[in-house]
């Protein structure tokens, strides 16, 4: 005879999900920068989420100085894929781009 079934372990349904390229693309984490740095992260991940045919980027500067929100609001109405960018209305740290 067959030996009993295994009872199905409940491990997998723990692991989350990866997440995705794509996912990953939307957001970015400007915490801990430098203002050439952050504006090189930034100059990257819009390239990179243009390729990708995302719309927008959710930008995380904080608040800290306003020395890196400031160098940021200054750049980014340079850069020619960008068509709009905001503020998040209930986060002062956060900045939504529009591509």
């Amino acid at each position: 005879t067959a030996p009993p079934p295994k009872p199905k372990s409940t491990y997998a349904e723990k692991i989350p999900e990866p997440s995705s390229p794509r996912k990953e693309l939307e957001r970015l984490d400007l915490h801990g920068l430098r203002v050439a740095e952050a504006i090189a992260a930034l100059e990257r991940r819009i390239d990179q989420a243009a390729l990708a045919g995302l719309d927008r980027i959710e930008v995380l500067h904080g608040i800290g100085s306003g020395r890196v929100r400031d160098a940021l609001f200054k750049h980014i109405p340079t850069l020619s894929v960008v068509k709009s960018f905001r503020p998040d209305d209930s986060n002062p740290g956060v900045t939504w781009i529009y591509l």
